[in-house]
């Protein structure tokens, strides 16, 4: 039991000094950290129109589902689309679509966060 306590404890010495590395850095690097309030947000081209229309279009769904839908993408540093999460309703089947979906989308123009691009969180509203 020691033992585990001890690797244990160094792992968690290990991981701050990544994180602290990071935050030091010029630019927030693809890490796990994706920031909510920055001072520019993500845009994606063609504006917000365009994102919505972009993932309605590609998405495959055959599910009961009709209604709104709130999706938060995982924007990178690149401006990337890392990872889309339904936020609302809660339904696998329908998240998955629109993870698909999401990962087709454009590149954006990434987050910026004191003039350095960063992770960004960035919610959309749909309609299914």
């Amino acid at each position: 039991m020691p033992v585990f306590a001890i690797l244990l404890f160094a792992g968690a010495q290990k991981c701050n000094a990544k994180i602290n590395e990071v935050f030091n850095r010029d630019i927030v690097c693809d890490t796990a950290v994706y920031l909510m309030s920055v001072d520019e947000m993500p845009s994606y081209p063609g504006g917000a129109n365009a994102i919505i229309d972009d993932i309605t279009k590609n998405i495959s769904y055959s599910g009961d589902y009709k209604g709104r839908a709130i999706v938060q993408l995982k924007i990178g540093y690149d401006g990337v689309v890392r990872e889309a999460v339904l936020v609302r309703p809660k339904d696998a089947v329908l998240e998955e679509a629109v993870n698909k979906s999401c990962k087709s989308l454009k590149k954006f123009t990434p987050g910026k966060l004191n003039g350095k691009p960063v992770n960004t969180l960035f919610a959309v509203p749909i309609a299914l």
